[in-house]
């Protein structure tokens, strides 16, 4: 049945029958664009586990938002591939603001011995959080994140994890 209706359904099909429930459509919406979001995703990471998380993650949110694709604006693909495209940038730079403020603090915290290394961890986590909550849009200023809220988005990480 996949190939019938990789033959013969629009876009809009697709994502209706997705919609229903129906997952062979689905199904035919991963095999049909898996490829291309892994190129683009592996492309901004240089990294083949990355780009394959990135890449999952780009399907969950098309799943998730499915029913606010509209055909009348365009094609399932372009749709799919802007969505893709966002979120993958949005990856990029979460690592890039990482790569900036973090990695710097842990060298210095290596060149001082600041931190004997097995105890770097929960330290490393609890600024990765920090600096994922407040975002590369800048709407979050340190300040307005708590010890509370960072507690919070670690246990919200273990329980993803």
């Amino acid at each position: 049945m996949g190939a019938i209706l990789a033959l013969t359904a629009t876009d809009a099909e697709l994502a209706q029958r997705c919609l229903e429930g129906d997952q062979h459509a689905w199904a035919e919406i991963v095999r049909q664009y898996s490829r291309r979001i892994y190129n683009l995703a592996y492309r901004f990471t240089s990294r083949a586990d990355t780009a394959e998380d990135l890449t999952q993650e780009v399907f969950v949110r098309v799943y998730r938002s499915l029913d606010q694709y509209d055909a009348r604006q365009g094609d399932l693909q372009n749709w799919l591939m802007r969505l893709a495209r966002n979120l993958i940038i949005d990856d990029y730079r979460k690592r890039q603001v990482t790569k900036l403020l973090v990695e710097p603090f842990l060298r210095l915290l290596d060149e001082f011995h600041v931190v004997p290394h097995p105890k770097r961890l929960p330290l490393i986590r609890m600024m990765r959080a920090f600096f994922d909550l407040l975002g590369v849009d800048g709407k979050l200023r340190p300040s307005d994140v708590s010890i509370r809220t960072i507690a919070r988005e670690l246990r919200r990480r273990d329980r993803r994890d």
